[in-house]
């Protein structure tokens, strides 16, 4: 299939073309595009799939509207708020390759689990007086029966027995070993996590401008400090949603009509990152002052 990116396959050809940050919104914008119509088994009609599945279709959802927050708030430059929206993305995509990768008994878990708090809650106040506890009790007792569980079967289920870290690395095992899987965590997880929970590293970077004095002043709007680097990362995990969804649709036979249309459009898109990526790992090798400040 031809592509308006078919015709770039070399770093040479690539250069150019990110003199700003155009070039990777076209590619990130034809994700969101790809993205969207593998929720449809045809140009209007959305895809549909059995409760017991119903956790990989709601975290591909949510990735989805999060990257396009992502997206939105990288043609913003809006840093700060971006990556929020990338540490959301990559934990939901993390559980999604998880479910995919364990199977049923691991989806039910997941659903079951996710009632703990709540019947914490339930215990405490089921028997207030007070409006907003009835109401709420109620519709707790509402979802579960609707997702075909007992409040003996809730009071049972034992915490999750996978720390996000112990999960991650059983998600990539099988991709890397132990060590770059502690580095992929420690810096797409463990330091984007700074942004959720306001640490000094996020807030002297993203809110603060700080010179070689003693003092410091609000920075208010970091636009200079956006760059397309920044959502690279990212998009390389939509493109493998993407692909390991439409993989797992099929297999359901649930068939995505322009699912393959959809994985050749997907990794020429993939090919070109790649060679975006190579461009910048040879410029922070060799010409390591050009991101000293962006």
């Amino acid at each position: 299939m031809i592509t308006p990116f078919s015709n770039i396959t070399t770093v040479k050809q690539v250069i150019p073309l990110l003199d700003d940050n155009k070039f990777i919104i076209t590619l990130c914008d034809n994700l969101s595009f790809l993205m969207v119509n593998t929720l449809k088994v045809n140009n209007d009609k959305l895809i549909s799939c059995h409760k017991k599945d119903a956790p990989i279709l709601g975290l591909y959802v949510k990735i989805y509207k999060f990257w396009l927050g992502c997206l939105e708030t990288f043609k913003k430059k809006n840093l700060g708020v971006h990556i929020v929206y990338c540490r959301i993305l990559y934990e939901a995509f993390m559980k999604l390759n998880y479910l995919l990768t364990e199977g049923d008994t691991a989806m039910r878990d997941f659903r079951l689990k996710s009632y703990r708090k709540r019947y914490e809650i339930y215990k405490k106040t089921k028997s207030n007086g007070n409006g907003v506890s009835f109401v709420e009790n109620q519709k707790f007792l509402d979802d579960i029966a609707q997702d075909g569980f007992s409040l003996d079967e809730i009071k049972e289920a034992k915490k999750g027995d996978k720390n996000f870290k112990e999960l991650s690395m059983k998600v990539s095992c099988n991709s890397f070993p132990k060590e770059t899987i502690d580095l992929i965590y420690d810096t797409s997880y463990g330091i984007s996590s700074d942004a959720i929970h306001s640490d000094w590293g996020e807030l002297r970077q993203l809110y603060l401008n700080i010179d070689d004095s003693d003092f410091v002043t609000p920075n208010i709007e970091d636009y200079s400090k956006n760059h397309y680097r920044v959502i690279i990362p990212t998009a390389t995990i939509i493109m493998q949603t993407i692909k390991a969804f439409i993989s797992y649709v099929n297999k359901k036979e649930v068939i995505i009509i322009a699912g393959n249309k959809i994985l050749s459009f997907v990794n020429d898109i993939e090919r070109v990152f790649s060679l975006i990526s190579e461009y910048v790992l040879d410029e922070y090798k060799n010409n390591p002052d050009k991101y000293m400040k962006i």
